[in-house]
């Protein structure tokens, strides 16, 4: 999938005058370091978010899950995914879909690979988020600088889902 250009990010009115796009470096850099992913799924009535390990497939975020996750998204393919960091941040808005079983030996290798943590090679409960627009930006964590951080750095990237 091709990466699209970057763009300001259009955030309901919070980001303020003019910025430089983030390199798409800088998402792939977080992605991949990131330890826990929080996935978002519509719910029965509310939202629901969990916690989850996963990896990072260029521009696709792959994870396993079971349970209320999973059957909220097999009702709902709609899914957000974040880093669980909140002062340089990256959301991933997209489509889930099921890992295909030839990427099953991949997924477990790599997996057991950053978290020393043997997965069975299945694509059971494995799933990987196509995305729409994927955000990031940074913030000054001190909250001194009057969101400059923020507003200079706010940057969409925006996928065409179809074909």
């Amino acid at each position: 999938m091709r990466i699209p250009e970057a763009t300001r990010a259009q955030l309901s009115g919070y980001v303020q005058g003019s910025g430089t796009c983030l390199p798409w470096s800088w998402v792939e850099e977080r992605m991949n370091a990131a330890r826990t992913y929080w996935i978002s799924v519509r719910g029965e009535g509310f939202p629901c978010s969990r916690p989850v390990w996963g990896l990072w497939w260029p521009p696709e975020p792959v994870f396993s899950t079971g349970g209320a996750l999973a059957t909220h998204m097999r009702r709902d393919d709609r899914v957000q995914v974040s880093v669980e960091a909140g002062d340089d941040v990256v959301i991933v808005e997209g489509r889930v879909r099921g890992l295909a079983d030839a990427d099953a030996a991949r997924w477990a290798r790599e997996y057991s690979e950053k978290y020393s943590w043997e997965m069975p090679e299945t694509s059971k409960d494995v799933y990987v988020v196509r995305p729409k627009r994927i955000q990031a930006w940074s913030c000054d964590n001190s909250g001194r600088d009057g969101g400059a951080a923020f507003h200079a750095s706010a940057t969409a990237w925006r996928f065409d889902l179809r074909g």
